[in-house]
């Protein structure tokens, strides 16, 4: 195979993929390491796809939306994942919040009678609990990203450093099983880090349209991570969610589960 050709086959590969390891890529097209890194530089530099520590991912298909855009999307789906983790949400007194439609869909649920702190940067969440007594209400500082309505920077990180909660629900902007959570920037990335680490359990709130986009930056979490999806993903794709130590159940077997251990 010419290297004309291999690198179109690489890029065929990705798309299908979302996200491929060096090695598998190697693999696939008899070639060396070696090589295959060379290629994805140059793939790179082309535009053509997105590298990520020993692999590459997808280019986004479309550049991301606006809240008030993806709040009209996939309404269905972000209610079901919000209903399921809303006993979660219930069973702590401190939480965070990350900025975004679904995480909004669950802070809405929030019964008025509950007493709770909660921590959040996204600016749609602090509107819709504003007028809620019984929560403490925390915003995180920082510069207002107006296309999704949340503040992100150094201050909202500083803050962050002073807290610690039960429960932080994270929202997905892409959610690729070979390399983890993926946002559009570095800071946003960043602060959904620092968002995981000042919590005891950590939740990924995604609807199945996140697990097809993938962004240039990575968040790193650690292992215990449980996702929340609105329905049963493929066994390929949980499989490579076990493989990372992370969770993944559909908003309908949580349900389950609660109940069962509530029995």
């Amino acid at each position: 195979m010419n290297q004309e050709l291999r690198r179109a086959r690489i890029v065929d590969i990705i798309m299908k993929n979302s996200a491929v390891k060096v090695e598998e890529l190697a693999h696939e097209l008899h070639a060396s390491l070696a090589t295959i890194r060379r290629d994805l530089t140059y793939l790179e530099k082309q535009g053509q796809i997105l590298r990520t520590f020993g692999g590459a991912v997808s280019v986004p298909s479309s550049t991301e939306m606006s809240l008030q855009k993806r709040a009209l999307t996939h309404l269905e789906a972000k209610n079901r994942i919000a209903q399921a983790a809303l006993p979660l949400l219930l069973t702590s007194q401190s939480v965070i919040l990350d900025a975004g439609t679904t995480t909004g869909c669950l802070a809405r649920l929030i019964p008025n009678d509950v007493s709770l702190t909660v921590i959040t940067n996204g600016l749609n969440i602090l509107m819709d609990l504003a007028y809620q007594d019984q929560i403490d209400l925390i915003a995180l500082g920082g510069s207002l990203r107006h296309l999704n309505q949340a503040f992100i920077g150094d201050s909202a990180i500083m803050q962050l450093q002073t807290y610690h909660v039960d429960t932080c629900f994270l929202g997905a902007f892409g959610l690729d099983p070979g390399v983890g959570l993926t946002s559009p920037t570095a800071p946003q990335a960043y602060l959904k880090r620092k968002m995981a680490e000042a919590a005891n359990k950590v939740y990924i709130l995604a609807d199945s349209s996140k697990f097809s986009v993938s962004f240039p930056h990575v968040t790193p979490l650690p292992h215990g991570i449980t996702v929340i999806t609105e329905k049963a993903v493929d066994s390929t794709t949980a499989k490579k969610f076990h493989d990372r130590h992370w969770n993944i159940v559909s908003a309908d077997e949580f349900v389950d589960a609660n109940h069962e251990g509530s029995a």
